[in-house]
């Protein structure tokens, strides 16, 4: 089956976006090619740990995956604010601690992929 491509709209040209921030000024570092070498590594950690690429049909719920990965994005989004706030990570160092150069993310809560061992993520969260 081929591939399509998804055509995205072109968001407008402007020098304040709606949260107020101006457009981003040319820098030193192209992310574009850290995203793209960060995808090659997911894929190359696909494959060992699962023997295939991500697949359609695959007897998994995409959806589910995909919300339950955006609501650990969002603890650790908030985890970030909430330490910048309080000082006590200096933004300056802030880094990513990903799957470069690693077998293994380093972080406390791997959310989808916790099915590897056959077993759902048992982590519990009490919300005030």
């Amino acid at each position: 089956m081929a591939s399509t491509t998804l055509k995205l709209n072109k968001p407008p040209k402007s020098e304040v976006d709606l949260a107020g921030n101006s457009a981003p000024k040319k820098n030193k570092i192209d992310i574009w090619p850290l995203v793209l070498k960060d995808l090659k590594e997911r894929v190359k950690l696909g494959k060992s740990r699962y023997g295939t690429v991500l697949q359609t049909n695959n007897g998994r719920d995409a959806l589910l995956d995909a919300y339950e990965e955006a609501m650990d994005l969002a603890i650790y989004l908030r985890q970030v604010i909430e330490e910048r706030k309080e000082g006590q990570i200096d933004r300056s160092k802030l880094i990513m601690r990903g799957t470069i150069g690693r077998k293994e993310p380093e972080c406390e809560h791997r959310g989808a992929s916790s099915w590897t061992s056959g077993k759902a993520n048992t982590n519990t969260v009490k919300l005030n």
